[in-house]
């Protein structure tokens, strides 16, 4: 489903590949007390694809929306999913908003939201799948507008748990490595 591995574990005598970045996504989801219903994913590369994929396997609406509208549509007519022009990013609204592009990654994007202040209207949760720096322009705009937010942190670490699962079959302690990662960040 989202069309690249990158984890290796043998099973059965045989190597095997899967992908353990939807099991990371969804897991922080899984935790409310209601999974979101409509998402818009700002993005259309290999991690929006990711979120596509689980959003659209626990029955949400999902709207595409990124700076390439042709990759956009490609990535929606794979799945069954929606566009949404990146210009009308700001009047869009949906349960759950996810960025899914670099704006916000350290280096010389980490200034950069990818969206304009003020206009978090219409999302009642926003996920932000950036981990470094922790605390991006996004997360703080939704703070600052009391909507609550899940950090990349949170897919990091679960989709690390993941991998570790198959790797060892037991359970990674998800607690101390989330504030291993937290510090080393």
């Amino acid at each position: 489903q989202a069309g690249a591995v990158n984890t290796l574990y043998w099973k059965d005598g045989e190597l095997c590949g899967t992908n353990t970045d939807i099991d990371g996504f969804l897991a922080p989801l899984l935790s409310l007390p209601r999974f979101p219903q409509s998402a818009i994913i700002l993005g259309n590369g290999g991690a929006a694809r990711a979120c596509v994929a689980g959003l659209l396997e626990h029955g949400a609406r999902v709207w595409i929306c990124g700076r390439n509208q042709d990759k956009s549509e490609a990535l929606a007519a794979e799945f069954g999913a929606r566009t949404l022009q990146w210009e009308q990013r700001t009047a869009a609204s949906a349960e759950l908003l996810v960025n899914a592009t670099p704006l916000g990654m350290a280096g010389e994007r980490a200034s950069l939201s990818p969206l304009p202040e003020g206009t978090l209207e219409g999302f009642n949760i926003v996920y932000e799948l950036i981990y470094n720096p922790q605390d991006t322009p996004l997360l703080r705009q939704a703070r600052e507008r009391g909507i609550p937010t899940i950090s990349g942190l949170e897919m990091f670490v679960h989709q690390a748990a993941a991998q570790f699962r198959l790797w060892t079959g037991a359970d990674m302690d998800t607690t101390g490595v989330r504030q291993y990662c937290a510090a080393a960040l």
